[in-house]
């Protein structure tokens, strides 16, 4: 997902993960790729390139989960981004595992969530302007979209 978003994240460091020990496995976005703990993460043609100053607008919701949340961290300090709905689920964790046996996997949170501003999101992420969501709406009553247009106009 940061890969197809990397043109509107912008370039350099733009979070990661942080254990317990503060070690950080960073993500960065070097000449519009997204690596992935120094791993390129999958490449992309990403064109048109997106000025930093253009405007970007996040929604999220109690819906936004996990890896959802870890591209809207990937926005957090942006500048000219605004965050527009609800506070995410809450699932701002990286998971390792070990291999038990053949049919035994054991899956463990190992580290949480940072941004670019290394800011750690050890639970939701939360939004600039509050907007609940809806259910079952038509995409031009819903409030989070319209509130979202309303600014990107601005």
């Amino acid at each position: 997902m940061i890969s197809g978003l990397a043109p509107l994240i912008g370039e350099g460091f733009i979070g990661g993960a942080i254990n317990n020990r503060n070690e950080i496995r960073e993500y960065k976005i070097e000449n519009g790729q997204f690596y992935n703990y120094g791993r390129l993460a999958c490449k992309m043609d990403n064109v048109p390139e997106i000025g930093m100053k253009e405007k970007v607008a996040i929604l999220l919701s109690r819906y936004t989960i996990s890896s959802g949340e870890m591209v809207a961290i990937a926005f957090k300090g942006r500048e000219n981004t605004k965050f527009i709905g609800e506070e995410t689920a809450g699932y701002t964790t990286g998971n390792g595992y070990d291999q038990i046996n053949d049919d035994l996997v054991l899956i463990i949170s190992q580290d949480t969530f940072i941004d670019r501003n290394k800011v750690r999101y050890n639970n939701k992420v939360g939004v600039d302007e509050n907007s609940e969501f809806q259910h079952n709406i038509d995409l031009k009553d819903d409030n989070q979209i319209n509130k979202a247009k309303e600014w990107l106009n601005r």
